[in-house]
């Protein structure tokens, strides 16, 4: 999704794990992906939302900083930049589902922009607050914490930048 839109003109976006993209004027896109197996068939249900053109309105009574493809100055159409998102996201479910699980997570990594940073992981157990290290394979987060290397797994944490000279918005 974020290579999509980096081809469609938003230069700036990076990856916030474990679903967002973001610039530093705040979110842009946001990603759902939920994986089952049944009958040995791979199943996904895929949302994707973009930021394409929000009113003053609709950015207002959104508690986060948001930014959309108009502000960042992509003129592309909705349908050309559908068609380049749908397109890859079906590349890397190919791939997936034929094993290759590395290959998605090595693109991630290339993107993150958390990657190397001190973050504060906000869970139902409260704020934890290490470096970010690495994602794994199986696509969890892991951050130096004390000295002690920690797994997170996505849906149970949240991430923000401690890092106040890289400002991230929308985090």
């Amino acid at each position: 999704v974020c290579n999509s839109l980096r081809s469609a003109g938003a230069i700036s976006c990076g990856l916030k794990w474990p679903n967002d993209v973001i610039t530093s004027e705040g979110k842009l896109a946001g990603i759902l992906v939920e994986h089952q197996m049944r009958n040995n068939v791979s199943q996904f249900v895929i949302g994707i939302g973009v930021n394409v053109a929000l009113s003053h309105g609709e950015k207002s009574s959104i508690v986060q900083p948001v930014v959309d493809l108009r502000e960042l100055g992509v003129v592309s159409n909705r349908t050309t930049i559908a068609s380049g998102i749908i397109q890859a996201v079906q590349e890397h479910v190919c791939r997936f589902v034929d094993g290759d699980a590395g290959s998605s997570i090595r693109a991630f990594k290339s993107l993150h922009i958390f990657q190397d940073l001190e973050c504060n992981v906000t869970s139902a157990d409260g704020s934890i607050r290490g470096r970010v290290v690495d994602v794994k394979e199986d696509g969890s987060l892991v951050m130096l914490v004390d000295g002690e290397r920690r797994n997170f797994v996505s849906g149970e944490v949240s991430l923000r930048s401690m890092d106040n000279s890289r400002p991230i918005s929308g985090c």
